[in-house]
């Protein structure tokens, strides 16, 4: 079992006004840390999921970064991140889950003068 967890804190001048954590728990963890080479086009990630047994994901990258799922060409789902975001999602989140289907592989593109350290975890069942 691989337990994962995501904390959400909300803070004004005087302090934090709430923080709240959601946990999950699956049965599989699928994880990347890498590396994206300055201007690089289309790297591929051999990575895969089922989108129905996501329990909570984490995309994250420290410049900004283009994910494509499945295929490089027309790609499935393309994700933008900017440089230090990172996009959680949980099964309790009111928003859709930004990976709306199922992965074969992953294709990144880092069109900076950077290096982009890139982490990706998703928790299934």
């Amino acid at each position: 079992m691989f337990n994962h967890q995501i904390t959400s804190t909300y803070a004004t001048d005087e302090g934090n006004a709430i923080s709240a954590v959601s946990k999950y728990t699956g049965t599989t963890e699928v994880a990347y840390d890498g590396t994206v080479a300055a201007t690089t086009d289309l790297q591929e990630v051999d990575i895969a999921w089922i989108r129905a047994n996501v329990h909570a994901l984490l995309l994250y990258s420290s410049q900004a970064l283009t994910i494509k799922t499945n295929v490089s060409g027309a790609p499935i789902d393309t994700i933008v991140l900017a440089a230090g975001q990172a996009i959680v999602w949980g099964t309790d989140h009111a928003e859709a889950n930004p990976v709306a289907h199922d992965v074969t592989k992953l294709f990144l593109s880092n069109d900076t003068a950077n290096i982009a350290i890139v982490k990706i975890r998703v928790l299934v069942a």
